[in-house]
């Protein structure tokens, strides 16, 4: 009887140990989120804007995805088709993200070549970077475009004023 106790006790610690160290993915509260991105795949040559924008909604995680140029015209997530809106001479996209721990692998056609081309990514994100966002997430882009082209404006002065601004 004793050992069937000492085993029981056993079982139990372990479980407790290895079960409790489990971390479980847990959706933001309602609102508008930065979060780091990478992306993988590809010939290297594209990218995605890093911090992305997050928004959460009802429980429903959606991130946007600049693409580093226009030529994107559509993405494949899930086996849902996405299509983009040109803003700024950037293809962005609205997608569906099911969890912020595990990495998102997407298909976007890009146009760029001679013929359209389908190519898989990796998109991965940087959970430990979640910051929140002010409530006009459009407004905050803008701005951040803005201040990213006074930081490589070739005045010493203006990039200094830039690095300050914030």
């Amino acid at each position: 009887m004793k050992k069937i106790l000492v085993w029981l006790l056993l079982a139990a610690m372990l479980l407790c140990a290895f079960g409790c160290a489990h971390k479980t993915a847990t959706v933001p509260a309602d609102g508008a989120y930065s979060i780091g991105v990478t992306l993988a795949g590809g010939s290297g040559r594209a990218s995605i804007e890093s911090p992305a924008g997050l928004s959460v909604q009802d429980g429903t995680v959606t991130l946007s995805v600049v693409w580093s140029s226009d030529q994107y015209d559509y993405m494949l997530v899930g086996g849902e088709k996405l299509l983009p809106k040109i803003v700024d001479g950037h293809s962005v996209f609205q997608v569906p993200v099911g969890s912020l721990d595990a990495p998102l692998e997407i298909v976007a056609d890009t146009t760029a070549m001679s013929t359209p081309h389908e190519i898989a990514y990796t998109i991965t994100f940087d959970a430990a970077s979640l910051t929140p966002e002010m409530k006009f997430p459009g407004v905050l882009l803008a701005h951040k475009r803005r201040l990213a082209a006074l930081e490589a404006h070739p005045s010493a002065a203006v990039r200094a004023w830039a690095k300050n601004f914030i």
